[in-house]
């Protein structure tokens, strides 16, 4: 049997172990790197006809025959299935004995499906309301169409593409390995938009439009760290960001498949406040104010105060600067500036806070009720820069607003000396400088870290074709630098 690989597939997750030690792929349709291993035998099946193959007489049940030859009493079978042979593959599976558990809509398409959507009312309400971006006028007509009598069988039935997850009768529940013996079902399955780097999130409904548990793996090996940072990152939302205000996901178990890790957190009820945003722009300040004073506070109980050292400087400011020159970044003049800067700083006493590290309005979820739900704390950290999350929040909400047409306009909103929310965020920006006694250099440093931390982690996304707004966005920092005062200022 072969070695396994560094990596664990999206349809794989299904089954109920998680993860399997030999999986088979039949048909000519693309897949997504699932089969693996040697034996005459196979824990999952992918079945995944071409249309020429579905169309060919005899394909299909000779396939279907196949894939139960193979998985013998306690596989698991996931056909993807055409609209035009979906009854001919439900019929040839039931008289191999397979029942079907799951139909699974693939968004926005297989094989690069981002989302495995179970196709009953309550995984495509919490789909297309909270992960999928639509009108939200034809969403509301979408759902109420949806609970006519009738409606889901016939959305099984003609989908142009579907996922049918099929196993005998008595055999284990899809997902067991996370939701038990209820069956995967209610289960939506998320990708991470960095690939099979990034993080998989699968969204555990409570019966209805809500999720009631998310859990969070890797499916490659290299998210061993990404783990641990996720695990660190929730003991300090749960030790000090709940108590200063937010909402924040609760750990509720651990576990590996097959020495992968996983995590699974307790949902954040709410609405991600980019889509909230994006059709209720006037909704801007009251969403900044709520960030504000969470901030405020979280920053005001985790503050650290000791001496700004060499090392901090050349972590923060020196080091990224440095790194982004060469990679096209600000030049020589924009680092004579930032180390003037930074001699002004080092030394002396400086407020080193809890950050959240990624506040974009993604991660931020809203239920109207005040206090803010904050997710996604891989990127954490007990001893951050004061105003760091402040800054990038605000240019992210003013970017969300205009539906992230252009995130350097937002940034020239927030901080151009003309810039239309300058002077609301102007006045945030003194309660946060006030709370932690910074002064202009203080928050000048902080200020421009913020935005040579973002670019440089942009620019080492490159090869995803991560577009450069934020390089743009610390050339822009640079020419403030250069050129004139900042625009912020205590008191």
């Amino acid at each position: 049997m072969s070695a396994r690989p560094a990596w664990l597939s999206l349809v794989e997750l299904l089954h109920p172990d998680g993860a399997v030690e030999c999986a088979r792929v039949i048909g000519g349709g693309a897949t997504d790197d699932t089969a693996r291993g040697a034996s005459t035998r196979a824990d999952l099946v992918v079945l995944t006809p071409s249309r020429e193959e579905a169309a060919r007489a005899g394909w299909l049940r000779n396939a279907v025959r196949e894939a139960s030859e193979l998985t013998g009493e306690g596989g698991m079978v996931y056909a993807v299935s055409g609209r035009k042979w979906r009854g001919r593959l439900r019929r040839y599976l039931a008289e191999r004995g397979f029942a079907v558990e799951a139909t699974y809509l693939h968004h926005p398409g297989w094989p690069a499906a981002g989302l495995l959507v179970p196709v009953t009312y309550g995984g495509i309400a919490y789909a297309y309301s909270r992960l999928i971006h639509t009108d939200p006028l034809r969403r509301r007509a979408a759902f109420a169409a949806l609970r006519a009598p009738g409606a889901l069988a016939a959305a099984r039935r003609f989908l142009p593409q579907v996922g049918l997850v099929a196993r005998r009768p008595g055999g284990r529940a899809s997902l067991g390995w996370l939701r038990g013996g209820s069956g995967g079902a209610g289960t939506v399955v998320q990708a991470s938009w960095r690939g099979p780097e990034g993080a998989v999130l699968l969204h555990a409904l409570d019966g209805g439009a809500q999720a009631e548990a998310i859990a969070k793996l890797w499916l490659r090996d290299a998210g061993r760290e990404a783990h641990r940072r996720e695990q660190d990152g929730l003991r300090l939302a749960t030790e000090t960001a709940g108590s200063a205000g937010a909402r924040v996901p609760r750990l509720l178990r651990e576990g590996s498949l097959r020495g992968r890790p996983y995590l699974v957190e307790e949902a954040v009820a709410g609405e991600k406040a980019a889509a909230i945003l994006g059709r209720a722009p006037d909704l801007l300040p009251e969403v900044l104010n709520a960030l504000a004073g969470w901030l405020g506070e979280w920053h005001r109980r985790t503050a650290q105060p000791r001496e700004m050292g060499e090392g901090d400087v050349e972590r923060h400011l020196l080091g990224p600067a440095r790194a982004l020159r060469e990679m096209e970044g600000p030049g020589g003049a924009h680092e004579a500036h930032l180390r003037r800067l930074g001699e002004r700083v080092r030394g002396r006493p400086f407020p080193f806070v809890a950050t959240h590290g990624d506040l974009t309005m993604v991660n931020v979820l809203l239920d109207g009720r005040g206090a803010p739900g904050i997710i996604d704390w891989e990127t954490a950290e007990p001893a951050g820069l004061p105003m760091a999350d402040f800054f990038y929040a605000a240019v992210d909400a003013v970017a969300a607003a205009s539906g992230y047409a252009d995130r350097l306009a937002a940034w020239e909103a927030c901080f151009g000396p003309d810039g239309a929310a300058r002077p609301a965020i102007a006045r945030w920006e003194r309660g946060l400088a006030a709370a932690l006694g910074l002064d202009a250099d203080q928050i000048a440093f902080a200020f421009h870290a913020t935005w040579l931390r973002y670019a440089l982690a942009e620019r080492q996304e490159r090869a995803k074709a991560v577009p450069d707004e934020f390089l743009r966005i610390a050339q822009r920092a640079a020419q403030t630098l250069m050129t004139g005062p900042q625009p912020r200022t205590r008191g």
